[in-house]
């Protein structure tokens, strides 16, 4: 049976940190573009996204406000209604709310803890390297 492939994606803050430091923001510029994938956050994803750029300022090749203004740019920002409650790490609840929201398939993250979920109810819990082996496909 062939992988449903993303027309939506919400991604883990760290993910959008880790692009920005190694030079590979393009390719979160590329979801869009290049692969026609809506992207969406919420403003606690903004919130916290304001706070990591602002505080590697020194390691981005940019401005900490490019970066952020590109990703409003790029994403969709959704109220979200705070429900659910079984992260591993609380502060990651949102995540999982925002996909809720906008019934994306995928959640893209770095985090360990949130890649042994593997699943949550129709969520799929991915890396970004599975997300390019998925786009590759």
């Amino acid at each position: 049976m062939r992988r449903r492939l993303p027309d939506k994606l919400v991604l883990d803050t760290n993910i959008l940190v880790s692009a920005a430091l190694n030079g590979k923001f393009q390719e979160i510029i590329s979801l869009k573009a290049f692969y026609g994938i809506d992207l969406f956050t919420c403003k606690k994803q903004v919130a916290e996204l304001e706070r990591a750029f602002i505080k590697l300022a020194d390691h981005l090749s940019a401005a900490a406000e490019n970066y952020i203004k590109l990703f409003e740019q790029l994403a969709v920002e959704v109220e979200i209604d705070e429900r659910f409650d079984r992260s591993p790490d609380p502060k990651d609840n949102y995540l999982f709310d925002l996909a809720y929201r906008v019934k994306s398939y995928y959640l893209v993250t770095g985090e360990k803890a949130l890649l042994n979920m593997k699943q949550v109810n129709q969520i799929k819990i991915i890396s970004i390297v599975e997300l390019r082996k998925l786009l590759k496909a």
